[in-house]
């Protein structure tokens, strides 16, 4: 979990950009009626959604844990007026809590950068009592989904992915998120499925600028794992070309899956 592709000082502010925690808590959370619940935040990142889960169920305990220290001291930072709320590092492989210590875990974006997926979603079993519930969110496409077709992208896309497959990294790990738990021995598994990307036409300025970091916080640890540094740049370029083109689109979709521990 250390080796992870995004590892930047960038990192903790972007990921905090692309979420509105308010509204994430709204419609991901709210619907569970949350009351006096322990839950856990594995690859809480910032801790932009775990301080907002703190603020808006100020009788549960929440617990944020990530593998970088950058996104720690991010988030230790905020969670200052959050009582209720804590951070720890931590390994989502080996997570450093006792059996059956939480309620909910809630597990978002992560497992598509982890190189043992199923186990690291047994352990999220593990530390959950009997009847508790596990929130797993993915994405499914990301960086394949495009029209109208365009080979010369599409080649370099595919021979990038192939390369990051190696460090663990899954573009359809949305789709296997239901098969995890039902082989981690999780029961009354829900699924749903929504957009998550959507750019048809040009794309927007502020998606334009968050897309154009992300690509270059990658290229850093692609050229780490291989010898194709002027590919990579040249590749990332074209593809912000594309996402520019009034006739393009290009999507993604976001995976979430509920699921129960027996009793």
């Amino acid at each position: 979990m250390t080796d992870y592709l995004m590892e930047d000082d960038r990192e903790a502010r972007r990921l905090s950009e692309k979420v509105v925690p308010q509204e994430w808590v709204d419609r991901y959370l709210r619907p569970l009626n949350l009351h006096t619940e322990r839950i856990l935040d594995v690859g809480c990142g910032p801790a932009v959604i775990t301080a907002e889960i703190g603020r808006r169920y100020p009788r549960t305990q929440v617990v944020g844990i990530d593998a970088s220290p950058q996104r720690i001291d991010a988030a230790q930072r905020n969670i200052l007026h959050v009582p209720n709320v804590s951070i720890q590092l931590g390994d989502a492989h080996i997570l450093p809590f006792d059996d059956e210590t939480f309620d909910l875990v809630v597990c978002r974006f992560l497992l598509e950068y982890l190189k043992d997926k199923p186990l690291a979603v047994t352990e999220m079993k593990r530390v959950l009592r009997p009847g508790g519930r596990l929130l797993l969110q993915d994405l499914d496409g990301q960086l394949i989904w495009h029209d109208p077709p365009d080979d010369t992208l599409q080649r370099g896309l595919e021979t990038v992915l192939s390369i990051l497959g190696k460090s663990g990294f899954d573009p359809l790990i949305g789709r296997k998120l239901f098969h995890f738990c039902q082989t981690a021995g999780f029961e009354s598994i829900q699924v749903s499925i929504e957009p998550y990307h959507l750019i048809a036409g040009s794309i927007d300025a502020k998606n334009r600028a968050l897309w154009k970091e992300k690509l270059h916080i990658a290229t850093k640890s692609i050229n780490k794992m291989a010898e194709i540094q002027g590919d990579v740049a040249d590749l990332s370029r074209q593809f912000l070309e594309y996402l520019d083109r009034p006739d393009t689109m290009t999507y993604s979709v976001l995976f979430s899956v509920l699921a129960i521990k027996p009793e």
